[in-house]
């Protein structure tokens, strides 16, 4: 989901019983380590609310992961996919001085989904 009012919805809305129903326990959501660094570093603009979304998203899955007892609740934050226009600005400023690969942040979503993770509860993996 794009926005905390998106992912929200979806999931007290639409999620909840059916993932119940189904057996089902766990919700994957995308946040950010990003958090709007990105138009500061190019001078862009402030990404004030970007990372209030973020925020907002990583809390809700705090929530549900309390709230919703035995459906899992995870996030994955990414920092950057590589893009090669902006690796120059930013690889100065990322821990690990390099940017994650696409396969990096999807095997950590596929390895949410198999049983291997399942005692993993409200875990934000941050990508930097």
């Amino acid at each position: 989901m794009a926005n905390p009012e998106g992912s929200a919805e979806a999931q007290d809305g639409h999620l909840r019983e059916p993932l119940r129903e189904s057996g089902e326990n766990l919700i994957k959501q995308v946040a950010s380590a990003f958090n709007g660094k990105l138009n500061i570093l190019v001078r862009q603009g402030s990404g004030a609310i970007y990372a209030a979304n973020k925020a907002a998203i990583n809390q809700l899955s705090k929530y549900l992961a309390f709230e919703w007892n035995n459906i899992r609740s995870n996030n994955v934050a990414p920092w950057l996919l590589a893009n090669k226009e902006l690796l120059d600005k930013i690889i100065c400023r990322t821990p690990m001085k390099r940017i994650a690969e696409a396969h990096e942040v999807s095997s950590l979503v596929t390895f949410l989904c198999y049983a291997a993770s399942s005692f993993l509860h409200h875990c934000t993996s941050y990508f930097c």
